[in-house]
């Protein structure tokens, strides 16, 4: 609805927990404004509480280098949610997918990525990203689905046999054994030993470990 409503040249988004520094606009827009072929800026953060406070999520190096497709789908944090792009971008791919309740931002940087436009990363940190037991981002399997429902609609976008689209199959099989693995252990809690053992056992065909095919039959 916001990005329906805004009249302005340049749009950002800010979760509801996290805060931006001082000079974040001021350093995004800069870029934007620097280099007229990229559509679309991100950048770093230091985590805000939980065990990895006051670290940085990715190493502080002050580059805004090019995203390459291939790396936008191969590295699911290669954009983080604290972006600043053209309304443009918004013109030509729309809004937000409102039928997607987890990870519709990285839904939102793929398509947008698939669309031609140009994004640049900075690892200095402008930004603080909390991190705590209440974020949605600790809800791992909801996150797990929409990414997996991500990637879904991306393969379909891309040309069969591709180089994209083996990286996106190696994407969704990754993210299923992850999925496979947080319902099983949630199962587990739940003293759901059914339900546990058939998502342990499937993670077991798919080539976990020993001490997952172990669990699976204690189950």
């Amino acid at each position: 609805h916001a990005m329906r409503e805004a009249r302005g040249e340049f749009f950002a988004f800010l979760d509801s927990d996290d805060q931006w520094l001082p000079e974040f606009l001021e350093h995004q827009v800069a870029v934007l404004r620097k280099h007229p072929g990229t559509s679309l800026v991100t950048t770093n953060a230091y985590f805000l509480g939980g065990p990895l406070h006051g670290r940085t999520r990715r190493r502080a190096i002050d580059d805004y280098r090019v995203l390459t497709l291939e790396q936008i789908i191969a590295d699911d944090l290669a954009v983080f949610i604290m972006t600043v792009f053209r309304r443009t971008v918004y013109e030509r791919i729309g809004g937000l997918d409102e039928a997607q309740w987890a990870s519709e931002d990285y839904d939102f940087w793929i398509r947008a990525a698939l669309a031609g436009f140009v994004f640049r990363a900075s690892t200095q940190p402008l930004a603080l990203y909390r991190r705590h037991a209440g974020s949605l981002s600790a809800n791992s399997a909801r996150m797990l689905k929409g990414i997996l429902h991500t990637y879904s609609k991306a393969r379909q976008a891309v040309r069969a046999g591709s180089p994209i689209q083996r990286e996106i199959d190696r994407q969704i099989a990754r993210f299923e054994r992850e999925l496979l693995l947080v319902e099983g252990k949630d199962a587990l809690e739940r003293r759901d030993y059914r339900t546990a053992a058939a998502r342990l056992s499937d993670l077991r065909d798919r080539g976990a470990g020993p001490l997952v095919g172990v669990t699976a039959w204690l189950a």
